[in-house]
This record gives C-alpha cells, sequence and structure tokens, in this order.
C-alpha cells in the first residue's frame, strides 16, 4: 500500500529512517540528503560529498553517507556537517556500529569490489581477504 510520494531531489538512491521518524534521502544527482519529517514535509536539504549513496544512522542519531566519489561524511542529527572522512575506493553502502566502527562496501580496488572497516574513524583493515 501506497501511503504517500514525497519530492527529495535529484536522482535519490539510498534512504535510512531515525528514531524520529525522519527519512533520510541521498541524492546522487545533486550531491546532498534530504530529510523529511515523520509527517512529509521536507526539513531540509544538506550538501554532503560527491555522489551520495549508501546511508546510516549511529545510536547518537548521526547521519552517515558513502559518497562514490571517495569520501563519508558524517552530519549531525540537525543537519550540521561532523566531519568528512577520505576513504578507499568508491564507497556504495554503509553500516555503522554500537561503537561508531564503520563499514563501506563496494569499494574497486586491485580488480575487486571489497568492503573495508574503520575504527576510530580510521581505515582498520580490508574485509575482503577474510
Amino acid at each position: 500500500t501506497n501511503i504517500g510520494t514525497y519530492t527529495a531531489d535529484t536522482s535519490p538512491i539510498g534512504i535510512a529512517i531515525d528514531s524520529s521518524g525522519n527519512v533520510w534521502v541521498t541524492n546522487e544527482g545533486s550531491n546532498d540528503v534530504t530529510k523529511i519529517n515523520s509527517i512529509g514535509i521536507t526539513a531540509g536539504t544538506y550538501t554532503v560529498g560527491s555522489m551520495p549513496r549508501g546511508i546510516a544512522i549511529d545510536n547518537l542519531s548521526n547521519i552517515w553517507v558513502a559518497n562514490a566519489g571517495g569520501t563519508v561524511t558524517e552530519l549531525s542529527s540537525s543537519g550540521t556537517l561532523i566531519s568528512t572522512y577520505t576513504v578507499n575506493g568508491s564507497p556504495f553502502g554503509i553500516a555503522i556500529d554500537y561503537s561508531g566502527n564503520f563499514r563501506h562496501n563496494n569499494c574497486y580496488l586491485s580488480g575487486r569490489h571489497l568492503p573495508f572497516r574503520y575504527s576510530d574513524r580510521q581505515l582498520w583493515e580490508c574485509l575482503g581477504d577474510k
């Protein structure tokens, strides 16, 4: 059942829902994310890195965006930029564990797509050979 259609921006790719019921959408074509509140009204649009795709929300309600341009962007729940991290390859998906370590996948390195794990915002290991 379709309960509604909401406008994001150009080429929406990824979607995540925070604990307040806000919907966050990555827009690859406009290099930003859109926050749609729980009643369907656009609450903001926030610039992130080049070609945002994957999106995840951590236990502190921070928003994490995997940008295919080779970065991961961390935003606060209000959309304020916390940091941008340079990562290996061209990330597509992202996941955050309870400790705040992030993982991204679909990195093209040495002819293969490999997942990577970061701890304390630093590359910890390539998981592709495990």
